[in-house]
């Protein structure tokens, strides 16, 4: 199982007391490594798929609210 380099990051941090954040220890893999890094990047083509043939997931949140003589349902979107 590969290790995330946000696991790297915080072992540098409480286990060798280096304050380094995530984005530094992801440059310096990218660029110290940079032949290993390109060849572990696949990308699959995805091919065309019919129409109601597969579900969707959204991680969004679904609201609904009642008043005297509506009713109303929302959805908002979940960003990471």
């Amino acid at each position: 199982m590969p290790v995330t380099v946000a696991t790297i990051a915080q072992r540098l941090r409480d286990d060798q007391g280096v304050d380094v954040s995530e984005s530094t220890v992801r440059h310096y893999i990218k660029t110290t490594f940079a032949e290993q890094y390109r060849e572990g990047r696949v990308t699959v083509a995805r091919g065309a798929v019919e129409p109601r043939s597969e579900a969707q997931i959204d991680y969004g949140k679904l609201g609904c609210g009642v008043t005297r003589n509506r009713a109303a349902a929302s959805r908002c979107g979940c960003s990471r």
